[in-house]
């Protein structure tokens, strides 16, 4: 699961001399469960500088705020150093893993605190991700070096929000539905859904599932046996939540076929009627991992139509829908 920790940087203070007492640092993280934690993070900015310290009481401090998200190939990740006075510098970039963005991360803001780092020969922790190149470039003196790497931290995406992909989504789930007066009625849906990609931080999600529902899977049906087949739209926004689990609002309509057929009578007869509601519903959504995800909906629509059924007269009805129908799933869902 996402956590959000605050952590506080060990270092050694010395009474007689300030300068080497370094600068107080508290490190808060967002990230996904088992990508990255505060101490991660931490351990990593300590192995390139050694100029940072407890941040104690109520003294001036700085800041670290950082967040990893993890999309389909990459990771994304964004530091904020907010100082004692206020300001705000904003770090961002990607990687192809969680190990990489932190790294990287941990580098920008080891060069803001001590830029004495540019000057160190990088240790384990800041060995490149990637190959080098058979022609390297050539060597950088280190005055020149402090903007060129500083440069490099910042060439990230604009915007984290605007960097997600669009996603599609495959999935099934057992459904239950009360969308007869006499009680709940079991069932099954299949759903594909999809999730544009955003250029801010509004991305909704469409999807389209096909469910099946009827009376007499758990229980008699009594005097009318009945299904309902339909078609459910549904369009959610972003919701709230961390990585390991999002809970989002959402709209739908259903269009189907109400199939009624009368029992416990002399002479059968079965009708098939129009099935048409709206309303709307809350998705949990909880990620195990490798894209898949497991998930919770609930929800509760208004048929536009009424009906009522009955076996001799208008006045002996046996079965009617319900004013409010409600819908309830628990599935399985794999993002690509």
């Amino acid at each position: 699961m996402a956590s959000t920790l605050s952590v506080v940087v060990l270092g050694l203070a010395t009474a007689t001399d300030p300068a080497t007492e370094g600068k107080p640092v508290q490190v808060e993280i967002d990230a996904p469960w088992g990508c990255a934690n505060a101490n991660d993070f931490l351990n990593s900015l300590q192995s390139r500088s050694h100029l940072v310290r407890p941040a104690t009481g109520d003294e001036p401090r700085t800041t670290l705020q950082v967040r990893l998200i993890e999309m389909r190939r990459y990771v994304l990740g964004e530091l904020r150093m907010l100082d004692e006075s206020g300001g705000i510098h904003t770090r961002k970039m990607q990687g192809a893993n969680c190990d990489e963005v932190v790294q990287a991360l941990s580098l920008a803001a080891a060069v803001a605190l001590d830029p004495s780092v540019l000057l160190s020969d990088p240790g384990p922790l800041a060995a490149a991700a990637t190959p080098a190149p058979e022609n390297p470039p050539p060597t950088v003196a280190p005055e020149a070096r402090s903007s060129v790497d500083v440069q490099r931290t910042t060439d990230a995406p604009p915007s984290l929000a605007s960097q997600g992909d669009r996603r599609f989504e495959l999935g099934a789930a057992a459904v239950g539905s009360i969308f007869l007066s006499s009680g709940i009625s079991p069932g099954m849906s299949v759903f594909g859904r999809w999730t544009p990609a955003g250029g801010g931080r509004f991305r909704p999600t469409v999807g389209m599932a096909v469910t099946y529902v009827r009376n007499d899977v758990l229980r008699s049906p009594g005097a009318a046996q009945a299904s309902l087949t339909g078609l459910v739209v549904t369009m959610c926004g972003t919701g709230w939540g961390a990585s390991v689990m999002k809970v989002k609002p959402c709209g739908l309509v259903m269009a189907g076929l109400l199939s009624v057929s009368g029992l416990q009578v002399a002479r059968t007869s079965s009708v098939d009627l129009l099935w048409l509601s709206a309303g709307a519903a809350v998705r949990t959504a909880i990620h195990l991992g490798l894209g898949f995800s497991l998930e919770l909906e609930a929800g509760a629509s208004a048929a536009f139509l009424r009906r009522e059924f009955y076996t001799t007269l208008p006045a002996h009805v046996v079965e009617k829908t319900a004013t409010i129908s409600s819908l309830a799933s628990l599935g399985l869902a794999h993002g690509f």
